[in-house]
């Protein structure tokens, strides 16, 4: 690599110093332990308004829904969704029974648009106490929409969509960081004008999830940085070898 390529990407580096965070949820503003349960059969589920102020919406915006979606050759499962009392910890906890593979949903709804143009990545902090098998697989979907009436899961519209994964395996919390760009456009929808967002979380069996501070944010995690730092040092290393 010549000297002259380097010297963009550490200039594009210091073109993002300054952070202008926009915070969704860190579900600080429950009043109390509000408890969503769906037990039965597959399809059944619970839903509701979660009481408190989002950061993003106002006054009971956020809305929560669990379904059970599946069962392994079990008669009846429950998944829960739970959003914990602040005083005792800020996030908001997701539990499947065994043989069962849990869908929630959260989403909120600001009572007008938000513009987030000038955002390039959408950062979770996520914890997993595992799942049945270690390999099982939980799926989280996050839908930006502009028609709030349009915007579902299955077959919505004027929204953009970006997935991404983590296994069963036990894992503290963590930053899960993705690019908004890899988002999937469907319909007429801009990021200046986002009037619902949805986060839709399909969990692996019986595997219990931890969710909190959900952001945007115009500059990567510090992880992200982390991960940049190493590939630097490691080229400057082979280049050492080299000389």
């Amino acid at each position: 690599m010549k000297k002259s390529l380097l010297i963009p990407v550490l200039l594009g580096l210091g073109s993002v110093t300054a952070s202008a965070t926009t915070l969704v949820d860190n579900f600080s503003t429950v009043s109390g332990t509000a408890t969503f349960n769906a037990c039965g059969s597959a399809g059944a589920s619970d839903s509701g308004s979660n009481t408190g102020t989002t950061n993003i919406g106002g006054a009971n915006a956020r809305g929560v829904s669990v379904e059970v979606s599946s069962l392994l050759g079990a008669s009846a499962g429950c998944a829960v969704v739970k959003t914990t009392d602040p005083s005792v910890n800020q996030v908001m906890t997701f539990n499947n029974e065994y043989g069962t593979f849990g869908k929630a949903q959260l989403f909120w709804n600001p009572t007008g648009t938000v513009d987030l143009s000038a955002e390039l990545f959408l950062a979770i902090d996520i914890a997993s106490d595992g799942g049945i098998v270690p390999d099982d697989v939980s799926t989280f979907t996050m839908l930006f929409c502009s028609n709030a009436a349009t915007c579902t899961e299955t077959g919505g519209s004027n929204l953009y969509s970006l997935s991404f994964t983590t296994t069963g395996q036990v894992f503290p919390m963590q930053t899960f960081t993705r690019a908004l760009s890899a988002a999937t456009q469907v319909g007429s929808v801009s990021w200046g004008s986002i009037d619902s967002i949805r986060m839709i979380v399909q969990s692996g069996n019986a595997t219990d999830l931890t969710i909190d501070n959900i952001r945007v944010d115009n500059v990567p995690e510090p992880s992200t940085f982390a991960l940049l730092g190493s590939s630097l040092a490691a080229f400057a290393m082979w280049r050492r070898r080299k000389a």
